[in-house]
């Protein structure tokens, strides 16, 4: 067959041939659409509020009763270091206050001899002399007068963490918290400072707490969230707010907080021209 017949006979079988289906892209499969997660009922908050309260030292089986009596009132916030430490610890103060609905009241002090429940000691481990004062006597009653544990903490701990907390107890065996130690690095900038004491604070207010029943919420020693979720912030406002009395029953807790929850939340005040 000549070459143009070739062609010809080419050209007719490609014609009469079925055109090859377009390739088609591997099959991706959608997504699956996470949940949105939903908030905890209020039985199921009045239950983790009395958990937090009666069930946060089954060791000894004690009540926490008595931590109702020590944190009623606004956090204080003693300031040691510098005036703008002052400004920062203000402003973090107010933020939190925003998150939460606790109360902060920011009380600049040079010197501690007591520390009264409900306090943040904001320090500047930049200051030599800080911690050779009131905040280095702190730290040597939450380690036992262990001075090498002292000096060890101060090397391992503050010396690197651009924040750190630290909580002194009133009593060793009992999970009574006194105080909550703040750190900070003034060699930060400043925004980076304040970042860092709202989340420092938001995480020694979850210290504060009777315990750390509720795993990954603001309760617990190692949540370090500045954003605590709806429900966290709900069992905080109960914890610290009017809600519990010394002296209640376990009964007697979730009946308060049931009733605070389904609560009508009061209107906004209308703002006046």
């Amino acid at each position: 067959m000549r070459p143009a017949g070739r062609l010809a006979g080419a050209l007719l079988l490609a014609l009469l041939l079925p055109a090859p289906a377009p390739a088609q892209p591997p099959s991706v499969p959608p997504a699956a659409a996470k949940p949105k997660p939903r908030p905890a009922r209020p039985a199921d908050l009045a239950d983790q509020l009395a958990g937090l309260v009666f069930d946060a030292n089954p060791a000894t089986a004690t009540p926490a009763r008595d931590v109702l009596s020590r944190w009623a009132g606004p956090m204080r916030l003693f300031v040691f270091g510098r005036p703008a430490d002052s400004q920062d610890a203000a402003r973090a103060a107010a933020s939190l206050s925003r998150a939460t609905g606790l109360p902060m009241q920011l009380v600049a002090a040079s010197q501690v001899a007591q520390l009264p429940p409900n306090t943040f000691l904001v320090a500047d481990e930049n200051l030599p002399g800080a911690f050779r004062g009131p905040l280095r006597q702190m730290l040597r009653n939450a380690f036992l007068d262990n001075e090498a544990a002292v000096d060890s903490y101060i090397d391992t701990v503050v010396a690197v963490q651009p924040c750190w907390t630290l909580p002194v107890w009133t009593d060793s065996t009992r999970l009574i918290l006194k105080a909550a130690v703040i750190g900070i690095d003034a060699r930060q900038p400043r925004p980076a400072i304040q970042r860092c004491m709202v989340q420092t604070l938001a995480a020694a207010i979850g210290l504060m707490g009777p315990g750390g029943a509720l795993p990954g919420s603001v309760f617990t020693p190692q949540a370090r969230a500045i954003r605590p979720s709806g429900d966290d912030t709900r069992l905080l406002r109960l914890l610290y707010g009017p809600t519990l009395r010394t002296g209640m029953t376990r009964e007697q807790v979730h009946a308060a907080a049931l009733a605070a929850l389904q609560a009508p939340r009061p209107a906004p005040p209308r703002k006046t021209r």
